[in-house]
């Protein structure tokens, strides 16, 4: 066989290879699009929503809808129900009980919906209920309290507590921490939720030997409600009511509030879920002394609510930021409540194997049902926002409320929380608990009575970093406000480096102040080093935090939680951090970094140990504590690293690649092997200003594993080029070039727009 014939059979076993590849790559793409279901005509799985939009409401109906859609859109995204998508249907019921039994109706008939999420009030889930009940479509509620509605309904659900357990709530609340012993009610007998709501605080409140001074009844649907109220404030300026629950709905828990304040009267306040919102203090911003001083009509009113935002974990808080960032604007605990809503819907959805088969549609419903109405214990409960909680027996979710007061038209947690006690045994001493009233019960449940710190941060500066290390110097300014009493300053700061034995303490405070109703005001000033975990796979596409972290010294979380105090921070929201952090220089001094986010959270950590405190002796248990966090996310400036760690390389790379084009012979190959070496040693440079034993490839070593395979390739073709049947015939030679010249700058680019990709 000539060299002629030689090289037809090269080419011939050349064409059939890539031929053979590019059916390959072409059958992987097909099956991909098909896998995907880009196609797919598949049928989705209804969920039905129904949400109130008339003017009144068109806030907390919206977040209604915001909350459940997240959760549905994140799951669609994670591939659905058995590969098959979510589909919302929603519904409007304008408030109206009537219009809201219709819709019901409707969704009976439509037949596509396997549960029903909603409605936003008690009286129009009491009427669309029947229907669902008697139509067989389990509903779960996000937000109506009124008992009626599923007591007398074994259809319908709630990730709420019922008002019988909100009302014996605010009764111990009022009694214990707020020391009222005298309470008038204003509430509406015509009004379900309003009804239910007075007679779960009233018996309970009396128990604790509290006294009910008077109870005044304004109708909604009369006509001379103004009236009604007028003549109750009126009585207000001649006899003092004591304590005020304001167990109405939120129309005219307003109404009441406005007329109280333009008489002059300052009486204490609580209410229910219908008034601890953001959007109800908002709502008073059509009023003139509102907008001369905002929080005029609200401040210092106290109210319950499903869920605080400033109470709640890391992931919760990660949520609220993004919420903020997609909408612009703050959630009410209605978001949370309907994407839990949702959620309870879809692992319920997961647990019985719904198939979405239309024909199998009732018999999927009952399944549904059935599943939700043996979540009956903590054992089998469901991973809520904000902890695990369960239904009683008649489907209303056992979980604790929270408290809070409006402050300057943005409603905080109040300085003292109930939250449940999971597992008796790990109380010690139960009598001498519930003796000191550390641990009080609420209708038959245990529950510990927390302290809240309102906890504020401000950096100052942040410099020092060193990466090998893992380290920062950081300044800052760090205050509390609590109630005396309590230790609250008493602070392990968990990932400040020591100064030889010395521990970083707060020391002496620069500002103190005693504030109404027993709180203290203490602010400090901090400098030291602060170690954090740096992760580097991405390096040197890195993102790194500088972060502060502590908790009390010996107090658990169900004695203490410090929370973000949102009202003392003049900016909370990142865009507004990182414009601070710019404006005050907060950065200056770390360069080739910039800041991308920072994050203020409470969260919990455990230590597997009772540090010998015979209080936990033979409990078995884990201490828990809250442990404060102030993050700052800072990535590294990558261009800049390119520029000036990584030409050297791209140099290298260019000149090797060069060399294709140049004839081949033993002195290329000395050549290509230099390069080999001379990236080799930028390599091991590089890799030097790292941690020793990280244990793991970076992304910068698998940048380099493509360049060592570029040349490696470079130095093959080089090798076969000095055979025999190449340096004999020219074209051979110039085909292995050619395969150089267009092999390496495409698997050199690929590499480019993968890492991009992938990093970028």
């Amino acid at each position: 066989m000539n060299n002629e014939e030689r090289l037809t059979k090269f080419k011939f076993k050349l064409n059939a290879r890539l031929f053979t590849f590019t059916l390959v790559i072409l059958a992987l793409v097909v099956f991909a699009v098909f896998k995907s279901g880009l196609f797919s005509q598949e049928e989705p799985i209804y969920i039905a929503l129904v949400h109130s939009m008339n003017k009144h409401f068109r806030a907390e109906g919206e977040a209604m809808r915001r909350g459940a859609q997240l959760y549905i859109d994140a799951f669609n995204q994670a591939g659905g129900v058995n590969g098959k998508q979510v589909k919302l249907l929603v519904y409007n019921d304008q408030g109206d009980e009537q219009k809201a039994k219709q819709i019901a109706s409707e969704i009976a008939k439509q037949n596509q919906a396997l549960v029903v999420l909603g409605h936003l009030f008690s009286n129009a889930c009491l009427k669309a209920g029947q229907v669902y009940q008697q139509a067989g479509i389990p509903a779960i509620t996000p937000s109506c309290m009124a008992d009626a509605v599923t007591k007398e309904n074994d259809w319908y659900f709630r990730v709420v507590p019922g008002n019988q357990f909100q009302g014996v709530f605010l009764a111990n609340y009022v009694k214990r921490i707020m020391k009222h012993k005298t309470v008038s009610i204003v509430y509406d007998d015509q009004n379900d939720y309003s009804r239910s709501l007075m007679k779960g605080f009233e018996n309970p409140f009396r128990g604790l030997k509290g006294q009910i001074k008077q109870k005044w009844n304004i109708h909604a649907e009369a006509d001379n409600v103004d009236d009604s109220i007028k003549k109750i404030t009126e009585a207000f300026l001649r006899d003092n009511p004591g304590l005020i629950f304001l167990a109405l709905p939120t129309k005219n828990a307003k109404k009441f509030i406005v007329s109280m304040k333009r008489k002059g009267l300052h009486y204490p306040i609580i209410g229910g879920d219908t008034v601890g919102k953001n959007t109800f203090a908002a709502s008073f911003s059509e009023y003139p002394e509102e907008k001369a001083q905002p929080g005029y009509f609200t401040d210092g009113i106290h109210a319950t609510a499903p869920l605080i935002w400033d109470i709640t974990g890391e992931s919760a808080q990660k949520g609220r930021k993004e919420y903020i960032r997609k909408y612009q604007e703050k959630p009410i605990w209605m978001v949370a409540m309907a994407f839990e809503a949702a959620s309870l819907a879809i692992e319920a959805m997961q647990k019985v194997g719904i198939k979405g088969q239309p024909e199998a549609l009732t018999e999927e419903r009952q399944k549904m049902r059935d599943y939700l109405a043996t979540l009956t214990r903590m054992e089998k409960g469901i991973e809520g926002i904000n902890g695990r909680f369960y239904f009683d027996k008649h489907g209303n979710a056992v979980k604790p409320l929270a408290v809070g007061v409006f402050k300057k038209q943005q409603f905080i947690s109040a300085l003292t929380q109930f939250q449940p006690v999971s597992d008796l045994k790990l109380i010690g001493n139960l009598d001498k608990e519930l003796a000191a009233e550390r641990i009080v019960t609420l209708a038959g449940q245990y529950m510990y009575k927390t302290n809240i710190v309102y906890t504020g941060i401000d950096f100052n500066e942040v410099s020092q970093l060193e990466i090998k290390n893992s380290k920062a110097e950081v300044d800052f300014y760090l205050w509390f406000r609590y109630l005396r009493g309590i230790n609250a300053t008493h602070i392990n700061f968990l990932n400040s480096i020591r100064d030889g034995f010395k521990e970083l303490k707060l020391g002496e405070p620069i500002a103190e102040k005693i504030l109404p109703n027993e709180a203290i005001y203490r602010a400090y000033h901090i400098k030291g080093d602060f170690k954090e975990h740096f992760q580097f796979r991405d390096y040197p596409f890195d993102t790194q935090s500088v972060a502060v972290r502590f908790r009390h010294a010996n107090l658990t979380r169900h004695n203490l939680i410090y929370v973000v105090d949102y009202v003392g921070m003049s900016e909370t929201s990142n865009e507004g951090i990182l414009t601070k952090f710019k404006r005050n220089h907060v950065l200056s001094l770390i360069t080739d970094w910039e800041v991308k986010g920072a994050n203020f959270f409470p969260n919990t950590i455990t230590n597997e140990t009772t540090l010998g405190n015979p209080s936990f002796f033979g409990t078995d248990s884990n201490l828990e504590y809250s442990r404060f966090n102030a993050v700052i996310d800072i990535k590294r400036d990558t261009l800049s690293f390119i520029t000036k760690n990584l030409l050297p390389i791209l140099f290298l790379v260019g000149i090797s690649y060069l060399i294709m084009f140049l004839p081949f012979g033993e002195g290329s190959v000395a050549a290509v092997s230099g390069t080999l070496v001379a990236v080799a040693f930028f390599h091991l440079s590089l890799a030097n200003g790292l941690p020793d034993g990280i244990g793991y490839a970076v992304a910068l070593d698998y940048a380099f594993y493509v360049i060592y395979g570029l040349i490696i390739f470079q130095l093959l073709l080089l090798v076969i080029s000095q055979r025999d049947l190449f340096q004999e015939n020219e074209e051979a030679l110039k085909l292995v070039a050619l395969i150089g010249q267009i092999v390496y700058p495409i698997a050199f680019l690929i590499a480019i727009i993968s890492m991009a990709y992938i990093y970028l």
